[in-house]
């Protein structure tokens, strides 16, 4: 039976094992990015309400002391 792995295809071996490592580690950052993208996206949705909510209370309370000066 012929050796098929010898001390020339070591290097080749672990530079396929090295390969394959950072592609599974890419896979990874990959899935945390967009899990991260889907978190971010959820808050900017949230802080969008509470600044909608904050600018229309503004507005009423502008509208109120506009009122509260024409009488004067």
């Amino acid at each position: 039976m012929k050796t098929i792995i010898t001390e020339g295809t070591l290097l080749p071996v672990s530079l396929i094992a090295v390969i394959v490592g950072g592609g599974f580690w890419l896979g990874g950052l990959e899935s945390d990015t967009r899990a991260n993208a889907r978190e971010i996206s959820k808050l900017q949705e949230q802080y969008s309400k509470v600044l909608n909510s904050i600018d229309q209370r503004l507005s009423y309370i502008e509208g109120k002391l506009s009122l509260h000066e024409q009488k004067r």
